[in-house]
This record gives C-alpha cells, structure tokens and sequence, in this order.
C-alpha cells in the first residue's frame, strides 16, 4: 500500500492532483498517479488557459476549426 493509499484508508483524507496536463492524460502519468492513491484531480482555469496558449494544441485547432468545430469545441 503506497503512503497516499494509506492516507486515505486511515486518515480518510483524499490526496489531490492539481496540474492535470495533457501530456499526463497520454503518456500514463494520471493513471500511475491514480495507481499510487490520487483521489481528485483539478485543472485551474488559469493554468489550464496558458496550457492552450503556449503548447502543442495548435496543431488540433487546425484539424478542427475548418470542419466547423469552434474553438470552444475544439
């Protein structure tokens, strides 16, 4: 049992994640994370924004915006 695991199980606290990137959703990051005992995770607006403005979702927006999808969607 990993120490976030037993956090929770004897002190019924939930250990949270607040940085959920994209690169953490694709390569097994978020999912070793849950393995170790991760209960919640968030995404702050702010953080989340800079993430869209300064990486690799450009190449996405490409693809989808001339099929129709707004930005929002994309």
């Amino acid at each position: 049992m990993t120490r976030l695991q037993r956090l929770y199980t004897v002190q019924r606290q939930r250990p949270w994640l607040d940085n959920l990137t994209r690169p953490y959703l694709r390569d097994g990051t978020l999912a070793a994370f849950v393995a170790d005992g991760i209960r919640v995770v968030t995404a702050h607006p702010t953080i989340s924004a800079k993430a869209v403005e300064s990486s690799g979702y450009d190449a996405q927006f490409a693809v989808l915006t001339p099929q129709g999808y707004s930005l929002g969607d994309a």
